[in-house]
């Protein structure tokens, strides 16, 4: 994964004026006869979570405080922009 820092530093490089957009080739989240899917950034905040494997391997993770968890950057996306 990557962290806050390094983010930063490829951003940098970038003109500020330019749209972000994400997208994902996985094949459990493209839309029926496409080969990618497209996200919009709609927020970024810190939250406190634990990160876990659902029971059938999926990543996944908890938004609560244990001895576990810890702070992480989310970037809140949308698929309709």
């Amino acid at each position: 994964m990557m962290t806050v820092g390094e983010l930063i530093k490829q951003l940098k490089q970038l003109d500020p004026k330019l749209q972000v957009v994400c997208y994902s080739e996985d094949a459990e989240i493209q839309a029926p006869g496409h080969s990618f899917r497209l996200f919009a950034i709609e927020g970024v905040g810190v939250q406190e979570v634990e990160t876990l494997r659902a029971p059938d391997g999926t990543p996944t993770m908890a938004f609560r405080k244990t001895p576990e968890s810890r702070p992480i950057v989310i970037l809140e996306i949308t698929c309709d922009f």
